[in-house]
């Protein structure tokens, strides 16, 4: 039995009288359907042994409950299934899945599953392995019935529709008011008052960005926020005519991503596939790659290029202004290459994995 305490007729009609959402359904009767229903053994919510029922009123706080209790809960074989994170607005979900799952196979990590499409995330098959954009109402079905969630039909139903609508709403918010810029404005993407927040890199608000100018063939990629003043979320170089050891033709390479700090990870994500969608690149840095990693490269189709030898043409003289570098660290003078690798070491060749301003290096 249910006990509620309520103050006065007038709230017994909102909690107990008509009440009919947007969609048609009757939310009333949802909230009915969820005090009714018995919670089964392993439920991750236990409203007999947790007295939950009786303070929830509304529906708003009906999908908080549910969703929060989904998110904090850790299933006894956790070990063999996925697990799905993502984020709305300031609130980071994670759900043990047994069909999907963020980690990427071809790298063994965690990826940012925001898709271009708002309907969608973009995750793996834990079975197959291969790469889908789902639903997210999906997910939190998947979700449901991994952790055993026995809430009843019509409050799973509202729950997983209530979650897309939400997430359609933040990321057609996001999405709407981000905009690609590919240009030579070097100093822009370095200058930290053009940034909508903190992007750590030990090369803002220094002129080092000038060797994109003259020492090599370059474009700044940025992503802005047209809703914060146009500012940068993101950033990254292009490199264009990058040759692949063993392979003909030039490439263009998108270098390691940099983002605001506060979701870092989602705006490199849709700074890459916006790269991507313009055909601008046909290869990059994959996101979340420290600095050292030198081979950690994906193509656009998603296929690994790890210990994929790359050079590019660079033309260093002595005091010429020098920005750190990612990937093209090893630099021979007498060929005006840089390299991800050291091609011989009895030749001389400068390392610019280092954080100094100028070229020191006369040849």
């Amino acid at each position: 039995m249910l006990y509620f305490q309520i103050k006065d007729y007038n709230e017994f009609r909102e909690i107990f009288g008509t009440c009919k959402s947007a969609r048609g359904s009757i939310q009333n009767r949802i909230l009915l359907s969820f005090w009714k229903t018995r919670f089964k053994r392993n439920c991750i919510i236990d409203i007999e042994n947790a007295g939950i029922a009786s303070k929830i009123r509304t529906m708003s706080e009906l999908f908080d409950t549910v969703m929060e209790n989904l998110n904090q809960h850790i299933p006894d074989d956790y070990q063999n299934l996925g697990q799905v994170s993502f984020r709305i607005k300031d609130r980071t979900y994670t759900f043990y899945c047994t069909k999907y799952t963020s980690v990427d196979p071809k790298v063994m990590r965690v990826t940012n599953n925001t898709c271009i499409d708002p309907k969608c995330v973009t995750v793996w098959d834990t079975h197959t392995k291969k790469k889908y954009n789902v639903k997210i109402s999906k997910i939190f079905l998947d979700a449901c019935q991994t952790n055993k969630v026995v809430i009843g039909e019509p409050t799973t139903i509202y729950c997983a529709e209530e979650l897309q609508r939400r997430w359609e709403a933040y990321m057609n918010s996001v999405l709407g008011s981000l905009e690609l810029v590919v240009d030579k404005d070097f100093h822009k993407i370095y200058n930290s008052d053009c940034h909508a927040g903190p992007i750590t890199s030990c090369m803002n608000n220094k002129k080092n960005y000038h060797f994109y100018e003259k020492s090599v063939n370059a474009s700044a990629a940025s992503l802005i926020d047209n809703n914060q003043g146009g500012k940068i979320v993101a950033r990254c170089i292009i490199f264009h005519d990058v040759e692949i050891c063993n392979r003909e033709g030039k490439y263009n390479f998108a270098e390691r991503q940099y983002a605001v700090n506060d979701q870092g990870d989602m705006y490199k994500h849709i700074l890459i596939q916006k790269l991507i969608e313009a055909h601008l690149i046909d290869f990059y840095k994959v996101i979340g790659a420290s600095c050292g990693d030198v081979t950690a490269l994906i193509d656009v189709n998603g296929r690994p290029l790890k210990d994929t030898k790359v050079k590019i043409a660079m033309n260093l003289k002595y005091n010429d202004y020098l920005s750190y570098q990612d990937t093209f660290k090893n630099y021979y003078p007498d060929q005006h290459y840089a390299y991800n690798y050291c091609v011989d070491r009895t030749s001389p060749y400068h390392d610019l994995g280092h954080t100094v301003e100028h070229y020191e290096w006369d040849d």
